[in-house]
C-alpha cells in the first residue's frame, strides 16, 4: 500500500462515491476540524455518506466519532452499514472502546 499524507492538523471532507458520499478523516480530528467541516459540510442534497476512509486519521475524538454516526445516520435508518474504508489504527482503537465495530462494513 503507498504511504498516507496526513496532515497535521487534520481534515474532514467529502467526496463523491457509487451511491453517495465518501467522508473522508485525515489526522487529528477534534473538536475544532469538527466544528469547521460542519461549518462548511455538504447540503444533504448532496447525497447520503455512504463509506467512511478513515486510513489517515491519527486521533479521532467524541466529536469526529459523534460526527461519523450523524453523517452515516440516513444509511443506517434505511437498513444499510456504511463501509468503513482501511480504518487507521487509531480509528479502530475508538471503535473497538466504544463498542462501534459493528456498526460499519469494514474494507
Amino acid at each position: 500500500m503507498p504511504p498516507i499524507d496526513v496532515p497535521a492538523a487534520g481534515s474532514i471532507r467529502t467526496a463523491p462515491t457509487d451511491g453517495g458520499l465518501l467522508l473522508v478523516l485525515a489526522g487529528e480530528v477534534d473538536a475544532a476540524v469538527v466544528l469547521a467541516f460542519e461549518a462548511s459540510a455538504p447540503p444533504p442534497s448532496a447525497g447520503a455518506v455512504v463509506a467512511v476512509d478513515a486510513a489517515a486519521v491519527t486521533f479521532i475524538g467524541a466529536a469526529g466519532v459523534s460526527l461519523v454516526l450523524r453523517q452515516t445516520a440516513a444509511l443506517r435508518a434505511a437498513g444499510r452499514r456504511p463501509e468503513l474504508h482501511r480504518p487507521s489504527r487509531a480509528m479502530q482503537r475508538i471503535l473497538r472502546l466504544t463498542e462501534l465495530e459493528a456498526e460499519f462494513t469494514w474494507r
